[in-house]
């Protein structure tokens, strides 16, 4: 009995190891590895509802708006969004001297980066929100947008009203950049869950007591982010981030150099970006008339599953590999793309099945409202397949600071994508089918090159542009 029991418990025991071992398998060996596995397990959670809220608020603004005037805010949205670059770079730049500066553990110079960022940032609002406001009331947006002249006045209004939120927004979303720079992005996705979660409700109430306007929607929806982002600000930075906590007696200039100096290579980079994807849906609007832009937009959010998946995985891996290579950790970065690039492969295959399983998706997420062709869903499915090739190389290549082949290149596609875009389109007949496969087009030197800087870096055979 005795003997029986024994064999019991070491049973139990090698039951427990075993286990152990799966668990250690799947967080990984070293502490960077499990802080990375439990922030994307609890990323896909929070991103998952963040995509389903996205799917729900689809067809509830179409239906209290309509697609034309939807196809409108979509492209105010897209334009306004581009005020992201006015912080020319200093949000990566901190989010990659923070990672530094904690992987050398100096606390006090992380605090003097954030203090500094902030102060920064709120200046660069202030300097182009004035500016703007007097602008906005002299420039006709029916003309930019393709709209009918009735809307001229409305549509000052909406950008006036989408941009004064915006702006609060950009100051009040460092916090998101300081705990992906922490190495918590899990943090930052509920931070976004949160927003988007308020912003579906107050939304869904509007749809309910009023009848569809665009200013209203615009209010609600620019709105309630600010407010859960001030109500969060203060809650974190009065908890875990305190040690982190920005103020006016750590805000030192001299340091702004160090987040300038990167900072002013990434907002390049950054400008290209939105040349080549941002700009599609008012490309769209000019050549095509804004009722265009829905189906767009659709086929876009359609994939968007495959790149919220694909970068809920590589977000930690920008500022993980700020730590990893600062630490000269060269076999964790290697292991990591190893895995990295397989699930690439596998998110590749499920884009590929989503481009035949689409049509009957559209008729149960829109019900039959728009129709959008199955050339634009297979162009659109290549074009997130492209685009996700190149993050795992981006993100550690922006993790070095060694971006300026990357600049140089970014710049060469931002400058042919518009016009191969509206090439494509109106000369070409592709309609917006052609202006997705111009970004396409646009993003093939990238696919070349990057992951040759990537060997290069790994195997420290640098010289010249490779290392810059």
């Amino acid at each position: 009995m005795k003997e029986n029991g024994a064999n019991i418990i070491n049973i139990n025991i090698l039951n427990r190891s075993n286990v152990l071992d799966k668990m250690k398998l799947f967080l990984g060996a070293d502490k960077r590895s499990k802080n990375i596995n439990i922030n994307i397990m609890f990323s896909f959670l929070f991103k998952g509802l963040i995509l389903l809220i996205s799917f729900i608020l689809v067809p509830l603004t179409i239906k209290y708006l309509n697609p034309v005037r939807y196809g409108i805010w979509i492209t105010v949205s897209s334009i306004i969004s581009w005020m992201t670059l006015f912080d020319v770079g200093l949000g990566n730049g901190l989010r990659n001297k923070f990672a530094e500066s904690i992987a050398l553990g100096n606390e006090h110079l992380a605090r003097i980066y954030v203090s500094t960022t902030y102060v920064l940032l709120t200046l660069i609002v202030l300097a182009i929100y004035i500016p703007f406001i007097s602008i906005n009331s002299i420039i006709d947006w029916t003309k930019i947008l393709n709209t009918p002249a009735y809307m001229k006045f409305e549509l000052k209004e909406l950008f006036f009203i989408v941009f004064s939120f915006f702006s609060i927004q950009f100051i009040l979303k460092i916090l998101t950049t300081i705990l992906i720079a922490w190495q918590k992005p899990a943090y930052s996705d509920f931070i976004n869950f949160l927003t988007n979660l308020v912003s579906l409700a107050v939304v869904y109430i509007l749809t309910i007591y009023t009848s569809g306007s665009l200013l209203r929607l615009a209010a609600a929806y620019s709105g309630a982010p600010v407010i859960v982002l001030i109500i969060l600000s203060i809650y974190i930075y009065t908890g875990k981030l305190k040690k982190f906590k920005p103020s006016f007696k750590y805000v030192d200039f001299k340091y702004a150099r160090n987040l300038y100096s990167l900072g002013i290579r990434f907002f390049i980079i950054q400008l290209t970006c939105v040349i080549i994807y941002s700009t599609n849906s008012l490309i769209i609007s000019n050549v095509l008339g804004p009722a265009a832009v829905t189906p767009y937009n659709i086929a876009y959010k359609y994939f968007s599953i495959i790149t919220v998946a694909y970068f809920i995985i590589m977000t930690p891996m920008w500022s993980s590999s700020t730590d990893a290579y600062t630490r000269k950790d060269i076999q964790w970065i290697e292991k990591s793309n190893r895995k990295n690039k397989f699930i690439w492969k596998i998110l590749s295959v499920i884009a590929i099945g989503m481009i035949f399983a689409a049509s009957y998706v559209y008729k149960i997420w829109i019900a039959g409202s728009v129709t959008i062709p199955f050339k634009l869903t297979f162009i659109m499915g290549m074009y997130v397949i492209a685009n996700t090739f190149l993050v795992p190389y981006t993100f550690f290549i922006n993790g070095t600071g060694k971006i300026t082949l990357q600049l140089i290149v970014s710049i060469a596609a931002a400058i042919i994508n518009i016009p191969i875009s509206i090439f494509l389109a109106r000369f070409m007949n592709l309609g917006s089918s052609g202006v997705v496969l111009g970004s396409i087009i646009s993003t093939i030197p990238n696919m070349i090159l990057l992951p040759v800087q990537y060997k290069k870096i790994i195997i420290g055979n640098m010289k010249g542009i490779w290392a810059k």
